[in-house]
């Protein structure tokens, strides 16, 4: 098994636009399988392709940055997606939470996401706590935390890049702030999708992790996700055949 572990670095900042917290948020890829068992032929695109400025967003965001000889595969569902939540959410968090992912299902998809009320009928589970309780408790296997993790999105994938499960942890313990919990279980739950890389390129995307204010998914961004959860893209797909599918 291996596992890919990116630092994503976010702000958060006050009511009167001053920086005050610094925030880091880990993404860990979970990949089960070898890139040979994958059944899609593909190609990295060359250096005359032209992408469009959504093209190369969507990209940014799910292909991994590897040497020009390898090929990066996407990793994506091909089921809908149950969660479990679990630790100590208030009334609050579990709004936004349930907002997002009414969100998410107005979009053109074919995947949908639901909560579940038993951990036997769950695919995500949902952790609302530190990083040190979700490692305890939920993904043994992640190390050296700190204090300025906000959050932690796990997702596991089988030979064919198909996302089998994820989990994702929300610390609202030491980051209280509404605002930026709006921002952040938004960010998480998209990221959980396989929208996992961090970027900086567009200000009032909900991906920027260094803006922490963006608190609703932007037209962008909902085009970013709208893929995700159809069936034209397939796990596994590679720069070229990605951009045969999303057009």
């Amino acid at each position: 098994m291996f596992v890919e572990l990116l630092k994503l670095a976010s702000t958060q900042l006050s009511k009167n636009k001053n920086l005050i917290l610094l925030v880091l948020c880990s993404f860990l890829a979970l990949n089960c399988g070898k890139d040979e068992d994958l059944v899609a032929i593909c190609e990295n695109l060359s250096d005359t392709t032209i992408l469009s400025e959504q093209e190369a967003y969507f990209i940014e965001l799910t292909l991994d940055n590897l040497p020009s000889e390898e090929i990066p595969r996407l990793k994506k569902w091909q089921k809908d997606i149950a969660i479990f939540i679990e630790g100590t959410p208030n009334q609050e968090l579990l709004s936004i939470l349930n907002a997002a992912i009414v969100e998410l299902n107005l979009l053109d998809g074919t995947i949908k996401i639901e909560t579940v009320s038993s951990l036997e009928d769950a695919n995500l589970r949902f952790f609302f706590g530190t990083p040190q309780e979700y490692a305890a408790t939920i993904e043994p296997n992640i190390t050296s935390l700190n204090d300025e993790v906000s959050s932690i999105v796990t997702i596991a994938s089988n030979n064919v890049s198909a996302i089998e499960r994820a989990s994702i942890c929300n610390d609202h313990i030491n980051f209280p702030d509404l605002e930026f919990q709006q921002h952040s279980i938004r960010q998480v739950l998209a990221r959980s999708l396989g929208l996992k890389n961090p970027s900086t390129s567009f200000t009032t995307s909900i991906f920027n992790d260094t803006i922490t204010t963006n608190t609703a998914y932007s037209p962008l961004d909902r085009e970013m996700i709208e893929p995700m959860l159809g069936t034209n893209l397939k796990p596994g797909f590679c720069p070229n055949t990605i951009v045969k599918a999303i057009n």
